[in-house]
């Protein structure tokens, strides 16, 4: 269960918290947790698309240090622009977001990390690859 009750203590969120919850989850979502203050839980997130996944508690963990090693396996330069990027297209006409997309994505790349990731995917040897489409660690 999680929620957004600041308006029940006279408040709203003045910490940048509104608007992300506006930009994760859309007007009518964020209208919703921030009017009334009320708790929602998990599989309600999930419908809301403010979670990802839903995993049972006893495998919280498991499942969060699978998804950092995924991360981590990654080239770390593609995945800062990449999070970059989201925060920089949000709200922006779509002219603007594709230029965005297009310009971070040339600029980040490092020409000898890309190659040397290049050829461990066409050598069927990098992390987390085994047969078609195994991603898990």
């Amino acid at each position: 269960m999680f929620g957004s009750f600041e308006a029940r203590r006279g408040f709203h969120h003045g910490d940048g918290g509104l608007v992300r919850l506006v930009n994760a989850g859309g007007v009518a979502v964020a209208s919703h947790m921030l009017l009334t203050a009320g708790p929602i839980d998990a599989r309600q997130a999930l419908e809301w698309n403010l979670v990802s996944k839903v995993v049972p508690h006893e495998s919280l963990m498991k499942e969060a240090e699978t998804v950092a090693r995924q991360i981590l396996r990654n080239s770390q330069r593609a995945v800062r622009s990449a999070k970059q990027t989201i925060l920089d297209v949000i709200g922006q006409p779509l002219d603007q977001q594709l230029r965005t997309e297009a310009w971070n994505a040339y600029t980040c790349a490092d020409p000898e990390e890309t190659l040397a990731m290049l050829e461990r995917f066409y050598e069927k040897t990098d992390p987390g690859r085994a047969g078609e489409h195994e991603t898990d660690l």
